[in-house]
């Protein structure tokens, strides 16, 4: 956990200090302060251990480490500046001074991410020091409550800070002021370990009132008073200033030399127990129609595959769906110039095989190339769920531009093939990609007599002609390359895409309101491919809520005239030139949401 968890107190000489703190870093952070600051010489390796009525157990090679640097006698002179010189103010001796545990479970040993923790009398960076500094003269200067208490700002961070007094017989009221302190900036993180913390505090606290107070006992023995006459003796700290008598500190009111050795442990255990408490879970919502409609279309595909079966039970052609999901898309890379040779031989030309990388890259790369007119009426077809067919020579061309068109409705609609050598009826496709070696009229006739009819009479339709005329820049072009976009193959061709257009949809008269908001983004020059992307997502998300309140209306009975439905569509923010893609995108839903909202 990033805090830092610090023990204060209340000198009688020097006021609120700071006596012992502990904090964890990485490896490599820990050696860069050793090396500036500390000497390994000076410092003790400890394990962690949690707090508890039980001392902790030092093993062997611990105890020998402490019993050979601890020097703790009570006449104990350093020469030192005036605060530390203090035993009060003091938690190590001159051999030593500081403690540090490694913990193994986080990293390999030694690797610069291991987390270590440091316990020293004060944070070596300055920062962290008038954190820890101010949050210890808050703690301190407030009446005791012998409870947990909590502030922060967003300046000095969080704290949570526990104040408490054990016995001293030469004390002020036969008593000296303590308290705990953890700090940390992350508020939220802090609040939610308010019951962890606040209680190991409270262990820690009673654990050293418990020791203060066998030390007392041991004095009034020693000095024969009783526990009232031990008030007086408080009085003494008034002359403390004019003698050279000091206050005692830690070590001395607990009668343990090794009582900050334990705290180290307490507070390392508290630390590493800490970032266990709360753990980060990424909380997933409902799925998208999108994402539901294509989990429902992998599972129908796994069924089918188990009964060698190629329709479902709503009559959907699983193979066009597989097609769909999963479609292999050749990679024209040349290394060696055999291979480029054994291709060109097998086609026409060259400048058909660079014709045959050509693509449409984006909605707003087709809205530019195909016009804006042109573009409304090919949209809007998609749009209402009318067949729309792409013909053209080159595959790719053609796939690139019916996967833009996708873009346009929800998941569920798009019943695509991307090239197909023979017509499929709209039923069982809406987006269809063919072959200009395809004729879809009766006869060769028909189509130079304006005879726009598909062998499918009843099904409205729109034709989108695809004319690439191209000529070859140089007679030699480099085909060492991927031609991943256009601008490859620009350096190689001029090339020009024509779409014609042929439909048997009468006049368009009522334009979805999704429609015109779309083309309003492509026609948006200071919107990149990537924006306009987003807002069309956007924008399609809040039309199918609309449309599964608008399918949710429909199974009332109470809506069957045109009014009630007028209605619904005003509530929705609607007109009745929504009604038709409305009705289209429904089939679109998830066969999961259709059985919510019909059992709601």
């Amino acid at each position: 956990m990033n805090a830092i968890i610090a023990l204060c107190h209340f000198c009688d000489h020097h006021g609120p200090t700071t006596l012992f703190c502990t904090q964890a870093f990485k490896y490599s952070d820990y050696t860069l302060i050793n090396s500036n600051s500390l000497e390994d010489n000076l410092g003790i390796l400890l394990e962690s251990a949690p707090p508890d009525t039980q001392s902790p157990k030092f093993n062997e090679n611990e105890n020998k480490i402490l019993n050979s640097n601890l020097s703790l006698s009570p006449n104990t002179s350093l020469n030192t500046t005036t605060t530390s010189n203090c035993k009060a103010c003091r938690a190590f001796d001159k051999n030593f001074h500081h403690y540090i545990s490694y913990d193994n479970t986080s990293s390999l040993p030694n690797s610069p991410n291991q987390i270590c923790y440091l316990s020293q009398s004060n944070p070596n960076d300055s920062e962290v020091f008038a954190l820890v500094r101010k949050a210890c003269l808050r703690t301190l200067h407030c009446e005791v409550f012998e409870d947990p208490i909590y502030f922060d700002d967003d300046k000095n961070g969080s704290v949570i800070g526990y104040e408490f007094n054990i016995k001293d017989i030469e004390g002020r009221g036969v008593q000296r002021s303590y308290s705990l302190i953890i700090i940390m900036k992350d508020r939220i993180y802090l609040q939610h370990l308010w019951s962890f913390l606040s209680h190991q505090m409270s262990i820690i606290a009673n654990n050293l009132k418990q020791e203060a107070e066998k030390k007392f006992q041991k004095d009034l023995n020693e000095k024969g008073l009783s526990p009232s006459a031990a008030q007086s003796c408080g009085s003494q700290f008034l002359n403390y200033k004019k003698t050279s008598k000091q206050v005692r500190g830690l070590i001395e009111l607990t009668d343990d030399p090794l009582i900050f050795a334990k705290l180290h442990m307490w507070f390392t255990w508290i630390l590493r127990m800490s970032s266990c408490q709360i753990s980060e879970e990424f909380m997933h919502g409902p799925l998208s129609e999108d994402l539901q409609v294509k989990c429902e279309r992998e599972k129908l595909k796994e069924l089918a595959m188990d009964k060698n079966d190629c329709t479902d039970s709503f009559g959907n052609n699983l193979l066009m769906i597989k097609n769909d999901c999963h479609y292999t898309q050749m990679n024209f890379y040349f290394n060696q110039e055999s291979s480029s040779e054994s291709l060109l031989n097998k086609s026409l030309n060259m400048n058909e095989f660079l014709c045959s990388h050509l693509k449409i890259e984006s909605l707003k790369h087709l809205f530019k190339l195909i016009g804006q007119e042109k573009f409304h009426q090919i949209a809007y077809n998609v749009m209402i769920g009318n067949q729309v067919i792409i013909r053209g020579k080159y595959e790719r061309l053609v796939e690139s531009i019916i996967r833009l068109l996708e873009e346009l409705i929800p998941l569920g609609c798009c019943k695509s093939v991307y090239f197909s050598v023979q017509y499929l009826k709209s039923y069982e496709c809406k987006l269809l990609g063919i072959s200009d070696r395809v004729n879809l009229f009766k006869s060769p006739n028909d189509q130079m007599n304006n005879q726009k009819y598909v062998p499918d009479d009843l099904n409205e339709f729109i034709l989108v002609d695809i004319l690439v005329d191209s000529k070859l820049k140089s007679q030699n072009p480099n085909l060492n390359k991927s031609f991943e976009n256009n601008e490859d193959l620009e350096n190689l061709i001029d090339y020009k895409i024509k779409f014609e257009i042929s439909s048997n949809v009468s006049e368009i008269t009522q334009v979805p309101s999704i429609l015109t908001k779309m083309e309003s983004y492509l026609v948006n020059d200071s919107l990149d491919d990537k924006s306009i992307g987003s807002l069309i997502r956007l924008a399609k998300e809040e039309w199918i809520n609309k449309t599964k309140v608008f399918y949710k209306y429909l199974q009332s009975p109470n809506v069957k005239s045109s009014i009630n439905i007028k209605t619904v569509l005003n509530m929705l923010d609607l007109t009745s030139n929504d009604e038709l893609a409305l009705k289209y995108w429904q089939a679109g839903l998830s066969q999961e949401c259709k059985m919510q909202i019909r059992a709601s």
